[in-house]
């Protein structure tokens, strides 16, 4: 197969950060047995992989049969969804990092995760990506002077740097990819509506029920903790998840990209993946922005992974 080598070296060089990330993760998992599995994973799931579909499916995906693709033509044709990727979504980030929802470096790889999204989930999957942002954005503003009020806001103004794109955005786009790369492409498709309904029920979550939540508990205990504490809990935050989590879940029913039952499961698995996060915060503090970012990332991989487990319950 054309390119196998250099897809083995890229799928060998992913699956060593994945497992390096994951040892730097402070779980309470052995490092022995959490870096060999996050390893193997990623490293099983480029053997599914057909390189060649990622030039062939990005075409067919994005729709690049139109003007833009024909003025290219011939052997470069498969170049017109990532220009028509970039005349898209970079007019949005800079408006995003203008309006000060991320910072620069934030903006820079949003566009760049935008752009891959495009190119292998066509406009149904930007506009789940763009309803992310949107409703992630005005949650955050809207909540952000009751949470400087009480002392838990953040110190960047609520504006999303390039660790948080990553964490809320990465695991959506590479499913976007498996979607076409790989045979199984409607519960990969599934896992990349799910990765993204889980940032957001994590985002409304936290937001809405630190700013709004009258009754605060922790997780682990069920016990009343102060408004803020990792791995805190609240009726009003859950509520909003919920909210968050089905309103992608509707938009990927409506634009095709999930079924019925494919709907469900993102919402199942939005709901147990970011509860998975409330637990690896009470079980880990507040660490670092760092730990922060890995278990953001891991409980979108957490939302996916069910959210594939349901849909195979369910149909």
């Amino acid at each position: 197969m054309p390119g196998a080598l250099p897809f083995l070296v890229i799928s060998c060089l992913v699956a060593a950060c994945a497992a390096a990330l994951a040892e730097s993760l402070d779980s309470k998992v052995d490092d022995n047995i959490l870096v060999t599995v996050v390893g193997g994973a990623v490293l099983w799931v480029a053997t599914l992989v057909n390189p060649e579909m990622l030039v062939v499916a990005g075409a067919v995906v994005s729709g690049s049969g139109g003007p833009m693709a024909a003025s290219i033509g011939g052997e470069w044709s498969w170049v017109a969804p990532w220009l028509a990727g970039v005349a898209i979504t970079v007019p949005i980030t800079t408006v995003a990092y203008l309006s000060r929802a991320v910072d620069l470096a934030g903006a820079a790889v949003g566009a760049l995760l935008a752009i891959v999204l495009y190119v292998y989930a066509g406009w149904p999957g930007l506009l789940i990506l763009g309803g992310l942002m949107v409703i992630g954005t005005s949650v955050t503003r809207l909540s952000y002077n009751r949470k400087e009020v009480a002392g838990v806001a953040e110190g960047s103004g609520g504006r999303r740097g390039m660790g948080s794109v990553i964490a809320n955005v990465g695991a959506g786009t590479a499913f976007a990819l498996l979607a076409v790369a790989t045979p199984y492409s409607e519960p990969f498709t599934v896992a990349m509506v799910a990765a993204f309904a889980t940032a957001l029920f994590d985002t409304a979550a936290t937001e809405l029920g630190q700013s709004y939540g009258r009754r605060h508990v922790l997780i682990m205990t069920l016990r009343p903790v102060p408004r803020g504490t990792v791995g805190g809990v609240s009726v009003m935050g859950t509520a909003a998840g919920v909210g968050g989590a089905t309103a992608l879940a509707g938009a990927g029913w409506t634009t095709g990209l999930v079924g019925g039952a494919g709907a469900l499961a993102v919402v199942l698995g939005a709901f147990v993946g970011s509860t998975l996060e409330s637990f690896l915060g009470a079980m880990m503090g507040s660490g670092s922005q760092a730990d922060h970012h890995l278990r953001n990332f891991t409980n979108t991989v957490a939302g996916a992974g069910v959210a594939w487990g349901s849909l195979v319950l369910l149909t």
